[in-house]
């Protein structure tokens, strides 16, 4: 993980864990030890080799694809609400996002979570696309005519968990919670500018207003070659040169999963991220 200590941008690698050039503490100026946004990032979908994308008809006339998830470092997986991936169906059906069965049953995915295990259905591979997420760009979005420039990194054969399954969600917000992880992530280097946010800090200190500011953070997929473009900062600023490097650790948590029927069509998972050493190692030791 990559951070400027100039409060401009931060650029996540997801591709490799980099090593620290100094073995001396720094201490950056202004960080806060609560979050006051969430990475989000903007995504289709549809079936590999097809060139429709999975979408909804509200009846409006114009069909939906838009995703907008979370974009979660410490997410192994790609998760789909059941509400999302009931929505978002092959074109002329409502089907829903295609799921994984063996012998006519689906396969059941069980992952460990804060409160205990939850389970969640597989989708079969899918064709993900994302695109940048902010106020600037969103705009942009959800546009069947300009979508294969506006979403141009792509990410094949990604099974993703679908659900909870049997799960009660209160709270309508968290009941449609979409979360993309370290298989969006892998290979490409992400991008986050959090400048709206410490424009936020500074104007809430000084007894500001905040109506019409932009206080998100600007988050962007890139090829690792990408290069830093300065005229176009607000809305496509690349890959920034860093100052800093964080060393990080890769973990894996399959140990802690099962699968239903086992052997069955697993969803895609990858390593996650961590500063310092790997939590788990020395369950291995």
């Amino acid at each position: 993980m990559v951070v400027r200590k100039t409060r401009f941008l931060s650029a996540a690698v997801a591709a490799a864990a980099l090593g620290a050039t100094q073995a001396w503490a720094t201490d950056i100026q202004g960080v806060l030890p609560a979050a006051m946004d969430q990475p989000q990032i903007n995504a289709f979908i549809r079936l590999p080799g097809t060139t429709d994308l999975l979408q909804v008809d509200f009846g409006t006339g114009t069909p939906s694809f838009n995703i907008t998830a979370f974009y979660d470092t410490g997410a192994s997986g790609v998760l789909l609400s059941a509400q999302t991936a009931e929505l978002l169906s092959p074109v002329g059906t409502d089907t829903g996002v295609p799921l994984e069965y063996v012998n006519s049953l689906p396969v059941i995915y069980s992952d460990v979570g804060v409160a205990g295990s939850d389970n969640f259905h597989v989708s079969v591979p899918l064709e993900i696309g994302v695109a940048p997420f902010s106020q600037l760009n969103n705009e942009r979005t959800d546009d069947i005519s300009t979508f294969e420039s506006v979403y141009n990194t792509r990410f094949q054969n990604i099974r993703a968990q679908v659900g909870p399954i049997g799960v009660v969600v209160e709270n309508p917000v968290l009941e449609g919670l979409d979360v993309f992880g370290m298989p969006t992530m892998a290979g490409k280097k992400i991008v986050m500018d959090h400048r709206a946010i410490n424009n936020l800090i500074a104007n809430t200190l000084s007894g500001g207003s905040d109506v019409g500011d932009d206080y998100t953070i600007r988050t962007y997929a890139y090829e690792p070659s990408t290069s830093f473009r300065l005229q176009t900062l607000e809305t496509d600023p690349g890959v920034p040169t860093t100052d800093r490097r964080v060393k990080l650790s890769y973990a894996s948590f399959d140990r802690f999963t099962k699968l239903d029927p086992a052997g069955g069509p697993a969803p895609s998972l990858r390593k996650n991220p961590f500063f310092g050493p790997n939590p788990v190692a020395r369950l291995d030791e």
